[in-house]
């Protein structure tokens, strides 16, 4: 994307905190089925993350935000910020505890699918993803893989 914008977010230890608190609270109380901090790379690269780390890269995102879609919300690397994934069925009880936390949430999609997708704006497949990931730096350094 090739934007370098700014100083650094500053960090707020006590939202910091909060949000691991309330991470490690509803992962204890099983409300959670994964999660992931956006501290480096932003949403876009934690769903890449989240989807190659799935077994057998089989799992995806789809976000329903089109309005929302720029580089800054795609990248930015703010503290104290996570990406959670949510059974529909507890979705109420999730809500309350972080509403009890005084944690704001944003509902930005589902999982499932063959990537990770941004609506009608672009989505990537996990070929694509795997790809980019398996051979990326080979190919920004210009060195081609010897051949087993």
């Amino acid at each position: 994307h090739g934007i370098e914008a700014g100083d650094a977010p500053a960090v707020d230890l006590e939202a910091e905190r909060k949000a691991g608190a309330l991470v490690r609270k509803l992962h204890g109380a099983r409300l959670i089925r994964a999660a992931h901090d956006l501290s480096d790379g932003g949403l876009m690269v934690s769903l890449c993350e989240v989807a190659l780390a799935s077994q057998n890269r089989t799992i995806g995102a789809l976000c329903e935000r089109e309005e929302q879609v720029t580089p800054e919300w795609l990248f930015a690397e703010g503290p104290s910020r996570v990406i959670v994934t949510v059974s529909p069925a507890v979705m109420d009880d999730f809500e309350q505890a972080a509403e009890s936390a005084g944690i704001p949430i944003d509902w930005i999609g589902t999982t499932g699918g063959k990537g990770v997708g941004f609506r009608s704006v672009f989505s990537v497949s996990h070929e694509e993803m795997a790809d980019a990931y398996d051979h990326g730096l080979e190919r920004a350094l210009g060195i081609h893989p010897v051949s087993d």
